[in-house]
C-alpha cells in the first residue's frame, strides 16, 4: 500500500467518523429539545395537580364542617324524639302547666 492510498483510506475513515459524529450530534440535540418540551409539559401538569389537590383539601374541610353540623342536627333530633317518647315527660308537664289544656269533646 502506497502512502497515498493510506492517506486516502485514513481520509475516508475520518470522513465516516465525522459523518457519524454529525448524526449523533443531531440525534442528541433533537432528543434534548424533546426532553425539554416533555419537562415543560410535566411541570405544567404538576402545577395543575397541586392546584387540584389544594382545591380538594378546601372542599374536604368544608365537607367535614358540614358533616359535623349534620351530626349535631341529628343529635338534636334524637333528643327531641327521645323526649317525645317519654324521656321528656318533665318538660311536657312543665309546658302543660303554663298553657291551658284544650277541652276535649267526644
Amino acid at each position: 500500500m502506497t502512502p497515498e492510498e493510506r492517506f486516502e483510506r485514513i481520509e475516508a475513515n475520518l470522513q465516516s467518523v465525522s459523518d457519524r459524529l454529525d448524526t449523533l450530534t443531531k440525534i442528541h440535540l433533537d432528543s434534548e429539545q424533546e426532553w425539554r418540551e416533555q419537562m415543560g409539559r410535566l411541570e405544567a401538569s404538576i402545577a395543575e395537580l397541586r392546584t387540584s389537590i389544594a382545591d380538594l383539601r378546601t372542599l374536604s374541610a368544608k365537607d367535614g364542617e358540614n358533616i359535623r353540623a349534620l351530626a349535631r342536627i341529628a343529635e338534636i333530633h334524637v333528643r327531641r324524639i327521645s323526649d317525645l317518647e317519654g324521656g321528656g315527660i318533665v318538660i311536657a308537664a312543665h309546658y302543660l302547666k303554663r298553657r291551658p289544656r284544650p277541652e276535649y269533646h267526644p
